[in-house]
């Protein structure tokens, strides 16, 4: 089966994509993290497409504008990341990705015949409850939005 994924950061799809071409799968991995990074979680980088090229100048722009700014920015990057995809990506059978960043892409996936699933992962939530219980603090600012904050800490904790 030929299955398109298409992410914007380093999310449990990139295990996902690495699962389904280890089946077998004709698998494409869309997002802006870099095929060498990919690559370190056991996703071969033949199967990476990144657009890191496309989206640096916003992680830039998010670093120097106010803060008030950062959810227009990660919208306009959003955007510019579904037009890029939908444009670019092979025609599929399966097309599945980030319900929250990806519109035009799944129309286009569609169109051409694909079987699309949207990707919320909010299973997560109720993981962090099962785990540090009802009475964790969720408000405390563990875990940055920031998306080089985030690679940074994902990949010093995952070398731990």
């Amino acid at each position: 089966m030929v299955i398109n994924i298409l992410a914007s950061h380093r999310f449990h799809l990139l295990d996902l994509a690495r699962e389904l071409s280890n089946l077998g799968h004709d698998v494409r991995f869309y997002s802006y993290v870099p095929a060498k990074r990919c690559a370190e979680f056991g996703l071969d980088k033949s199967i990476c497409v990144s657009f890191l090229w496309l989206v640096w100048p916003f992680f830039v722009i998010a670093k120097i504008t106010p803060k008030g700014w950062q959810d227009n920015i990660v919208w306009y990057r959003n955007l510019l990341i579904d037009l890029y995809v939908s444009r670019t990506m092979r025609k599929c059978d399966a097309c599945l990705g980030i319900g929250t960043v990806y519109i035009k892409a799944f129309e286009t996936a569609k169109k051409n015949g694909a079987t699309t699933i949207l990707e919320w992962g909010s299973k997560h939530i109720e993981e962090q409850i099962k785990h540090f219980g009802q009475n964790f603090d969720y408000s405390a600012n563990l875990y940055s939005c920031d998306p080089c904050e985030r690679e940074f800490f994902e990949t010093w904790y995952s070398r731990k």
